[in-house]
């Protein structure tokens, strides 16, 4: 399995044994600094010297060392001979989002990709989507143009930010990891507290070029 292949299988599967945690934080602020801060533990759990490593904050100042970019990644691998294994960068999205602040967030996904690649050409530069939607989301206004009705279903935004990405990417050849899904366990999984009480759906995708 390729090293990015395994990375994002590993944080698939914390993020569905941490799903009332997920649900809990998905109620609160500065969700998406949590969902990397999370998913750099989980590749953690996994790395050791012979595959692949990431670094955190008490190495923070090796990951400048091996890319030349002035913006560091959200997170980025390393094989045992310090070259870049892979590079991930997140973004996360609600249903309540507009259609232009969704596309806002995923046309920048897809430039820190491209640019991630351009600084390490030979390394998988993988964009990692979280997707959520909360039973506290106001209502849209039925459009004329909307066949769905007031509220766009799950698997149909699923398939709607898709679609988004691959037409982002265009003629960029990539490649799915993990098409865009809901986590079964997180399929209308409800927050711990009263107040704000709200039902969460949260999918995950990953594509790499």
């Amino acid at each position: 399995m390729a090293f990015e292949s395994e990375a994002i299988k590993a944080i698939f599967g914390h993020f569905i044994t941490k799903q009332q945690l997920v649900a809990d934080i998905l109620a609160g602020p500065r969700r998406e600094r949590w969902f990397n801060a999370e998913s750099f533990v989980a590749l953690s759990g996994i790395s050791s010297p012979e595959t692949f490593t990431v670094y955190g904050e008490q190495c923070y100042a090796n990951i400048p060392r091996c890319l030349a970019g002035t913006r560091i990644p959200d997170l980025v691998g390393y094989t045992p001979d310090e070259s870049v294994a892979f590079i991930i960068e997140a973004k996360l999205v609600f249903r309540r989002d507009s259609d232009k602040h969704r596309s806002k967030q995923l046309h920048r996904l897809i430039e820190q990709m491209q640019e991630a690649k351009r600084q390490c050409p030979s390394a998988p530069a993988v964009g990692l989507i979280h997707l959520a939607c909360l039973s506290s989301d106001p209502l849209k206004k039925k459009a004329m143009s909307d066949k769905v009705g007031s509220r766009v279903s799950v698997d149909t935004l699923c398939a709607k930010v898709m679609q988004e990405v691959e037409a982002e990417l265009k003629a960029v050849h990539s490649t799915w990891l993990e098409p865009l899904r809901t986590l079964a366990p997180l399929l209308g999984k409800r927050t711990t507290f009263d107040y704000p009480s709200v039902h969460v759906w949260f999918s995950m995708g990953a594509i790499a070029i």
